[in-house]
């Protein structure tokens, strides 16, 4: 009897065993396993990760061409990438520090071959030292540096090439540098062909003609709070979701940090008070941790720049400016945000975070910029300039409707765009079966071959339609661009249909941004007297049910990293 007991205890102890291993290592086919597994993995990662180098490069390109002549291309360029590249592959070596008033760079600017690369945000030398090759001396390893300035001198072989510092005050120059003034004079040709820019000041070029930029109409699919929240949060089991009884925004919270959903679920903020607030630590360890955070907590979707963005007591903020085919894109009206990603730092930990949710089709991956369909191809003798019209006869800065057809497009749902009415020299708008046009033919020497261009205006036909626009209603724009359309013109604010967009980017009508002395005061009015870092064409953000508008505009970038938008 004692025997048939140990037995049946063996056996039940056995069975046990048994049991014990299939609950903690098989049964591979339950399906809540399963699917737990497959959301944690999509939540993860959604979009695809980058280095710190993938989101520094020049924001223009700016060719000085003696005679006091000047032309500005912009990322995602033919030329612009050409230049870029070439230079990424060039040695400075033997840097020297010097004093700025050391070169006179007014005369250097008017009447030497150079090129400048301006840096939206000034970069670490250490960061730098990874995109281009510069042998420097650890001693300043640790400046930063907010442009490169190369040119030769007229007369000579050898060319001369200049860090500046972002105190505006010290400069580096490269003792040896591995190229010729036949390399920089190649370069400042590529500019013989481009609209003419007027030297305003040490910040601002004014294009003498307009450039020419489609409006796209782009789809969209946008994230769910919970892909995210995933991530964000240790134990995303124990977290709880709440609206809000003000503005109807969604609130997840784990007790410790906390995830809200704005704009109808197209924007996230997530904070954690929990971290670390300690003093001022490495500005290049700041933005590693910063671009890591992001990797870890949603990834990219498609080019991003670093920019300056205005200080906050909390910590070191650090933002990403999108870009769409060549071009930053800004918020649109009634102040809704989109288009950038900013982080708060404390010496190397996240304590704020805030994001789009929606994701934009073909807006270029692993930080490369995707190529327009129907914008690029050869331009031959007869061929047009993309992004530039021709010059119009009269007054500077007002486009010519000698010839025309004096039609004005409406902004409708469909795709068509107008310019605003009002003064000279602003937006003008042509299409023809729904196509962006650019007229306008360049000399007949021009480069047999005109490459690609992400938001560069498009090729076509000289002439079409085109019907002179007043000067748009711009709306100031603090922190995040806000845009001048009336809620009427733009549509619905946010999307509220399916959760992906489905098709792929169309173009509709093509818009003549302003130019000249027209261009010159609206800056200004909209500056009010501050400080213009930068002038860069921009996209205006429209958001409607599964799709975005993105009209092109003017947008002026302050010194606290302000954007404000000229046109409309």
């Amino acid at each position: 009897m004692e025997k048939a007991k140990s037995a049946a205890l063996a056996l039940l102890v056995a069975l046990s065993l048994v049991q014990s291993y299939f609950l903690m290592y098989g049964l591979p086919n339950l399906g809540a396993e399963s699917e737990a597994e497959g959301y944690y993995l999509s939540a993860e990662v959604p979009g695809s990760r980058k280095s710190v180098e993938q989101l520094v490069f020049p924001e223009r390109i700016i060719l000085h061409l003696g005679a006091q002549r000047h032309t500005v291309f912009y990322p995602d360029h033919l030329f612009y990438d050409l230049i870029y590249e070439k230079l990424k592959g060039r040695v400075f070596r033997g840097f020297q520090r010097v004093t700025a008033a050391s070169v006179d760079w007014a005369q250097v600017r008017a009447e030497e071959a150079g090129v400048e690369l301006r840096f939206a945000q000034a970069v670490p030398f250490a960061l730098l030292q990874r995109v281009f090759k510069l042998e420097g001396d650890f001693l300043f390893s640790r400046d930063t540096i907010e442009k490169i300035w190369i040119y030769a001198p007229e007369g000579r072989e050898d060319v001369r090439a200049f860090l500046f510092g972002s105190d505006g005050t010290v400069v580096y120059e490269a003792l040896r540098v591995d190229m010729t003034a036949g390399d920089v004079r190649q370069f400042v040709g590529f500019g013989e062909y481009w609209p003419a820019y007027r030297h305003i000041d040490d910040d601002l070029y004014i294009p003498e003609r307009p450039l020419t930029y489609p409006v796209q109409i782009v789809p969209y699919r946008k994230y769910l709070p919970e892909q995210l929240g995933g991530s964000l949060f240790f134990d995303p089991g124990a977290t709880r979701m709440t609206y809000s009884s003000k503005d109807g925004s969604q609130i997840l919270t784990d007790g410790k940090r906390g995830l809200k959903v704005e704009q109808n679920g197209t924007w996230l903020v997530y904070t954690d008070p929990m971290a670390v607030n300690g003093g001022i630590s490495d500005p290049l360890e700041q933005l590693r941790a910063a671009v890591e955070f992001v990797n870890r907590h949603g990834g990219w979707d498609g080019v991003h720049l670093l920019v300056p963005s205005a200080e906050s007591p909390e910590g070191e903020t650090i933002r990403f400016q999108q870009y769409f085919r060549g071009l930053p894109v800004l918020p649109g009206w009634e102040g809704n945000k989109f288009g950038h990603m900013q982080l708060v730092v404390r010496q190397g930990e996240v304590a704020q975070y805030e994001r789009p949710l929606i994701v934009l089709e073909d807006a270029g991956t692993d930080g490369e910029f995707l190529a327009a369909p129907g914008l690029a191809g050869p331009a031959g003798p007869d061929g047009t300039v993309p992004g530039a019209t021709e010059e119009p006869d009269g007054e500077e800065g007002t486009p010519s409707a000698e010839g025309t057809e004096g039609e004005k497009a409406s902004d409708s749902l469909d795709g068509n765009e107008s310019g605003a009415a009002g003064e000279e020299g602003t937006d003008s708008v042509r299409s023809e079966d729904g196509r962006p046009e650019a007229g306008g033919a360049p000399d007949e020497s021009a480069p047999g071959a005109q490459g690609p261009s992400e938001g560069e205006p498009a090729a076509g036909a000289e002439g079409g339609a085109r019907a002179a626009a007043p000067e748009g209603a711009a709306e100031r724009i603090s922190g995040d661009a806000i845009g001048g359309l009336t809620p009427a013109e733009a549509g619905p604010p946010a999307p509220t249909g399916p959760e992906a967009g489905a098709g792929s980017v169309r173009f509709a009508n093509a818009i003549d941004l302003s130019y000249g002395d027209a261009l010159l005061r609206q800056i200004r009015l909209k500056a009010e007297g501050k400080k213009i870092k930068s002038l860069v064409p921009a996209y205006r953000a429209i958001l409607h049910d599964d799709h975005i508008r993105l009209v092109p505009v003017w947008a002026i970038r302050l010194a606290n990293g302000e954007w404000r938008v000229t046109d409309g």
